[in-house]
């Protein structure tokens, strides 16, 4: 089980793209998850990457087909308390029982598989994309993306940290705690927080708190 990516939503998009690019990340792209109601800004490394994500429409994200992620109360985490974060894996893996999730902006008939671990808006979103690579197996022109400033070009760890909760909680977040590359380190907090390590040239380190 390989990491995918990780998501975090942010009330204040500009600030927090401004907040990474501080630190030498670039923008890889940007995309509007038309009728979902959020869009996004990635920052994509070799092996994963990292997805700020945002509210484009409360409509759209409380419709039928879409209420179920829970995405629209993942926004409001801070007035709800809920868990503002997705965690992503590739790989199919029959560990984990999901539910097949199929967004309006995707091709008619293509699925994500999600966690049902996942109707707890408590824990992260945890679904999968079949069939996706490490991004520095994608095809060439989808990575014309610029290059990092500070060099960094990989995710070597991701922390999760969860107030009032157990791992024994969640059988799926156990499950891709044990497994999965790079490793995911499951807490207990305070307070929601993830922290994103990224590696870089010459062994260089820096860790991003969300």
């Amino acid at each position: 089980m390989q990491l995918d990516h990780v998501f975090i939503f942010v009330d204040q998009k500009a600030s927090a793209i401004l907040d990474l690019v501080s630190k030498g990340l670039a923008v890889s792209y940007r995309r509007d998850h038309v009728g979902q109601g959020t869009a996004n800004a990635c920052f994509v490394f070799d092996n994963a990457f990292l997805e700020l994500l945002y509210l484009t429409s409360e409509t759209d994200a409380r419709l039928a087909p879409i209420e179920r992620t829970k995405l629209w109360e993942r926004s409001q985490w801070q007035a709800m308390h809920t868990c503002p974060y997705g965690i992503a894996w590739r790989g199919d893996d029959i560990g984990i029982a999901t539910w097949p999730f199929m967004p309006p902006y995707l091709p008619q008939g293509v699925e994500i598989p999600v966690a049902i671990d996942s109707d707890d808006q408590n824990l992260p979103m945890m679904f999968t994309f079949p069939g996706s690579k490490a991004p520095k197996d994608w095809p060439d022109e989808k990575r014309r993306f610029p290059a990092h400033p500070g060099g960094w070009n990989s995710i070597t760890q991701v922390e999760l940290a969860l107030p009032n909760w157990t791992l024994q909680s969640s059988a799926a977040l156990k499950h891709m705690a044990s497994c999965i590359k790079p490793p995911l380190i499951v807490t207990r907090g305070d307070k929601y927080a993830m922290m994103v390590t990224l590696g870089g040239p010459d062994g260089a380190k820096l860790t991003l708190s969300f």
